[in-house]
Formats: structure tokens, C-alpha cells, sequence
């Protein structure tokens, strides 16, 4: 079944792990996640994308097909460097949507500072739903490249490129950190937007008050 939890599994003759990914839909501007299943063998890389639907996959088999050279490149140095080009490829995939959420926070900070929109307010859970999905898909990444690198070595050495891997598990660190900054903010936000909600209904209230006190004595005359 599709959208499986991020986990790591070892095999006798190779290692099968699966990691989900965010994806942008640019017409809805929502993130969603992808299932891409890996199984690293010692001769070779096998992924699966149940949904056809991971951009950075697509584009980077498509530029292998293009160019026998750059896929010789690839794979020509082994299955331990073929494997990391692969995970970084689709690990810095990752940080142009977390720039794009930064800046529909930047956008939704400066509505609330210049003027109320009624809008406001389904941006800001437009946001906080984004980053919750890209949470979702990459809270295993850690664990998975982590446990990559401790049980990779029936199938491949990864000695020479460990520094490397070790990179990934920093960058999916990094990447989890950065969110979790940006749900504080959004959650800020949200607070704000309702503070000034409940503002402006207090002003509203203190002006009909005010009117219905001028009101009901000519109105008892």
C-alpha cells in the first residue's frame, strides 16, 4: 500500500528502505507527500515511486536517460556513490520548499502589520497544514540514513563516503530544526491574527454599546 511510514529494512542480498517526500502543487500551493521505496542491492539501485509523482526522481533519471555519459558518471564509481548522489539529490529537493514557506510567513506577517483581511486567517492554516506534511514525510529520514550507514555494509562500503552520508543525516537535522522554527512562527502568527480578531470585535461591540445608549432613551420617549 502507498504512503507507508519511513523505515529501513536488512536483507541477506540487499537493503530495502522507504522515505516519503514533499511535494509542491503550485495550483492549490499545497505540500504533500510521496512514497519512494529504495532497494540497494550490490550490483545495482532499484526505486519505485508509487504515485509517478516525485519531481527531483523524474527529472534526475530523465537527464540520465539524456546523457549516457552522466549516468555512467553515476554509476559507473559504485553503489555506495550512486546512492548518496541519489539521496542528496532528492534530500536538496527539499530546501526550496522550505524557502517558499518561509516566505508565505514573511507575506502573512506583513498582512497582519498593515492591514485585516479576511483572508488572513486561511492563509496561516494553509501554512501551519504545509508545514505539518513536510514534518510528516521527512520525520524518518534521520533514523533511516542513520541506520544506513550502521548496517550498509554486507551490501556495499560506504568507509570512503561516510563523511558524505554523514552529511545527509546532518542536512535531514538541519531541514527538521528549520520547520520546527517555523512552526513557532506560524503558531505566533495565528495568535496574533486571533488577538486582532478579538480586537476589532471589542471596538465593534463598544460602538454599538455607545449607539444604544443614545438610541434607547429616544426611543422610551
Amino acid at each position: 500500500p502507498p504512503l507507508q511510514r519511513s523505515k529501513m529494512l536488512v536483507r541477506e542480498q540487499y537493503l530495502f528502505f522507504i522515505l516519503l517526500y514533499p511535494i509542491f502543487d503550485y495550483e492549490s500551493k499545497k505540500i504533500r507527500s510521496t512514497e519512494v521505496d529504495f532497494f540497494i542491492t550490490k550490483h545495482g539501485i532499484v526505486t519505485i515511486n508509487p504515485g509517478n509523482d516525485c519531481a527531483p526522481l523524474i527529472t534526475l533519471y530523465a537527464a540520465l536517460q539524456r546523457s549516457p555519459s552522466s549516468c555512467e558518471s553515476l554509476l559507473g564509481k559504485g553503489v555506495a556513490p550512486a546512492t548518496h548522489a541519489l539521496l542528496y539529490t532528492l534530500e536538496s529537493a527539499i530546501s526550496p520548499m522550505l524557502v517558499h514557506i518561509s516566505n508565505d510567513i514573511d507575506a502573512a506577517q506583513k498582512h497582519l502589520e498593515t492591514d485585516y483581511e479576511r483572508g488572513t486567517i486561511f492563509e496561516i492554516l494553509r501554512i501551519k497544514d504545509n508545514i505539518a506534511n513536510v514534518i510528516k514525510a521527512i520525520q524518518g529520514h534521520k533514523h533511516v540514513f542513520e541506520k544506513l550507514i550502521e548496517s550498509s555494509e554486507p551490501i556495499f562500503e560506504i568507509t570512503s563516503l561516510e563523511n558524505r552520508f554523514h552529511d545527509l543525516v546532518e542536512t535531514s537535522k538541519e531541514n527538521w530544526d528549520e520547520l520546527d522554527g517555523y512552526r513557532a512562527a506560524t503558531n505566533t502568527l495565528h495568535e496574533t491574527n486571533e488577538s486582532l480578531i478579538s480586537f476589532r470585535v471589542n471596538e465593534i461591540m463598544k460602538t454599538l454599546t455607545i449607539f444604544a445608549v443614545i438610541v434607547f432613551p429616544l426611543t422610551l420617549i
